[in-house]
């Protein structure tokens, strides 16, 4: 089972997320929600490690980037997917961009690269 952490301050974006998982039979994938890059960073010293981490640009409290730099510091060395509605380089801890409708509108295809059971 692969392990997908999504990081952003948007519920909404973590049902939706979780209902196209269903929808396209994903259920092999375990989705780790957090709102924040604090609460992600948590998640990842409590559990097991993501196999893929997918978080939002503009959050509260800790933002993608610093999150993902952090979580890199910390020795996870996972691709880490940014995800805006802003045109933001992926430069720096970013395997990727992706613009949030990009990845609603094709889960499957962008997990596909990331994840082996995609």
């Amino acid at each position: 089972m692969s392990r997908l952490l999504l990081v952003d301050d948007s519920i909404d974006l973590h049902l939706l997320v979780r209902g196209l998982l269903r929808r396209h039979r994903l259920t092999h994938i375990e989705l780790i929600t957090a709102l924040d890059g604090e609460a992600a960073l948590d998640a990842v010293r409590d559990g097991p490690a993501p196999d893929l981490v997918i978080t939002d640009h503009h959050m509260p409290r800790c933002d993608g980037p610093t999150f993902a730099q952090r979580l890199r510091d910390g020795g996870f060395d996972g691709p880490i997917l940014l995800i805006s509605s802003a045109v933001i380089p992926a430069d720096g801890p970013f395997a990727a961009h992706l613009d949030k409708a990009d990845l609603l509108h094709n889960l499957p295809g962008v997990l596909a690269p990331w994840l082996a059971d995609a």
